[in-house]
């Protein structure tokens, strides 16, 4: 009930279940992740390349894609990788996948996404994880099948493992006890059509009863269960069997090897089993467990694969990846890439840095803002926070800092995924950059800027006086009166386009060079 009840949320909430926020993605999504994860796809590709058939495609499938902004991302990044490397000839397709059609609905109607969908780079499917069936590419209309996988296939999944089902036991006194779970709440049953019971209105509880260690009757996973009774002691257990299901079904659909990059709440320790949380119900109705990544790294290594777990215990988020099948190769470049990309310095170590970094943003001069930008790979969601402080650093700017901030405005909008209610659109990141750039003298990329903003965001008066701006200083001067007549209309009251229209109908050559509006 409880995990049919979580589905029946993210139903109901779809896009919005991320652009409110009420699902975390700020690590998972941001541009600094998906680029440590690219790389350590390239390893992967680097290390199975002797087995790539050129004439196919090599599929990239993620787990619950979620808002579609950490794919695009990383096919962003990926893209970039692949052009500056020895693999130029590879081709990929990216597959973004959700167990709700309108989260599919929306992707396809994403003016980000539709360019790489009608590219043939990414495609869709209905997929679920908790359930998995052969799998039915909406665009392409492949279908995905044992035996019609050309190629090795890796797996990406984000905070997923955490929601989905997992069983629950106790180990004390060198007794396995599996947990049953009870669920009351204080309101009325609901009728089968009625709507969602609050989450957080539920109270869950469990009771322990002793049981045999051959739960599964599965000998790999019966023995991951009895080695935790027998080296643990007073600890509960999550078991993510739906995961481990999850692994499976993709062995088995990929003859030639598969990868998995997970990233998840959870531990990959034994000895930090029993300082887990094992989760909980947050005040938006999100229904989040845990994920043991010790015990699917203790399956993968029972099925002959290889492990790559952090070398230290997360902060917030673990990532591991597992590869599965038979390869010619030790996957050196595989691991050589994950220990660089994650290990020693990876999504999670930048997320404690930037929470403490983001309390010092407007002490920073321009020369560090650029500096801690580029850490965070000009993520989105920081570079709109640091246009103002930018701003206040200009016009007083050497060529070389002009460049710069160039680079970053380029960058940023290259990551830039709208989804309609987040911090970056709140500010109108493209208008910001535009008057990032107008007031550095770019007056021509400004302009760019400036009409993404009316087509993304919509027509608003400070933005159309600022295109009026670009085009006086381009010397487009009918244009530029056309889009003063524009900001008119919208606001009768706007002062500087009154000035600027009668300036420039009296007088045959424009004066003044006028500051662009901020957002």
């Amino acid at each position: 009930m409880l995990w049919q009840l979580q589905r029946e949320v993210y139903n109901q909430q779809g896009v919005q279940a991320w652009s409110s926020g009420s699902v975390p993605q700020s690590i998972t999504t941001s541009p600094f992740t998906a680029r440590a994860y690219a790389r350590v796809v390239l390893g992967y590709l680097r290390d199975v390349d002797s087995q790539i058939d050129a004439s196919a495609a090599v599929y990239i499938l993620e787990l619950g894609a979620g808002s579609g902004r950490f794919g695009y991302r990383f096919v962003k990044q990926l893209s970039r990788l692949l052009q500056r490397s020895v693999l130029q000839h590879t081709s990929f397709v990216y597959i973004m996948t959700d167990v709700s059609p309108s989260m599919v609905d929306y992707w396809q109607t994403h003016p980000s996404l539709r360019p790489l969908a009608e590219s043939g780079v990414v495609d869709f499917a209905v997929f679920d994880a908790a359930h998995p069936d052969e799998i039915h590419l909406v665009n392409s209309g492949t279908v995905l099948r044992p035996g019609k996988v050309a190629n090795p296939m890796l797996v990406v999944a984000n905070y997923l493992f955490d929601s989905i089902p997992q069983d629950c036991f106790s180990v004390g006194d060198g007794v396995l006890f599996e947990n049953l779970v009870s669920i009351r709440s204080p309101n009325a049953p609901r009728p089968a059509s009625g709507p969602t019971l609050p989450l957080r209105d539920l109270q869950v509880s469990f009771e322990l009863h002793p049981t045999r260690t051959e739960y599964y009757a599965d000998p790999a996973l019966d023995g991951i269960l009895d080695g935790y009774r027998r080296r643990l002691d007073n600890v509960i257990l999550l078991f993510p069997i739906e995961a481990v299901h999850c692994l499976d079904f993709f062995h088995r659909l990929a003859d030639h090897g598969v990868l998995f990059l997970i990233g998840d709440i959870g531990t990959a320790r034994e000895g930090d089993l029993s300082e887990q949380s094992s989760g909980g119900i947050s005040t938006d109705s999100n229904f989040w467990l845990s994920v043991n990544f010790h015990a699917l790294g203790q399956y993968v290594v029972g099925l002959g694969g290889k492990v790559l777990h952090p070398p230290s215990s997360p902060a917030n988020l673990n990532i591991s990846t597992f590869i599965l099948g038979q390869s010619p190769t030790d996957f050196a470049e595989t691991e050589l890439a994950y220990d660089a990309a994650i290990g020693q310095w990876g999504p999670d170590d930048l997320s404690v840095t930037t929470r403490m970094l983001t309390e010092q943003v407007e002490k920073m001069s321009r020369g560090q803002l650029l500096t801690f930008l580029r850490s965070v790979a000009f993520d989105p969601d920081y570079v709109v926070r640091c246009v103002p402080l930018l701003l206040d650093s200009l016009p007083d700017v050497s060529w070389s800092g002009a460049q710069d901030l160039r680079l970053a405005a380029a960058e940023a909008w290259d990551m830039y995924y709208p989804m309609g209610n987040d911090d970056a659109d709140l500010f109108d990141l493209p208008a910001g950059l535009g008057v990032l750039l107008y007031t550095i003298g770019d007056y021509a990329q400004g302009l760019e800027y400036f009409l993404r903003s009316l087509e993304l965001v919509g027509m608003d008066p400070r933005t159309t006086f600022n295109v009026a701006l670009c085009m006086n200083r381009l010397e487009r001067r009918e244009e530029a009166v056309q889009w003063l007549e524009r900001t008119l209309e919208l606001d009768p009251s706007h002062e500087k386009a009154h000035a600027m229209r009668a300036e420039l109908l009296g007088t045959p050559s424009p004066r003044g060079r006028g500051r662009a509006q901020r957002g």
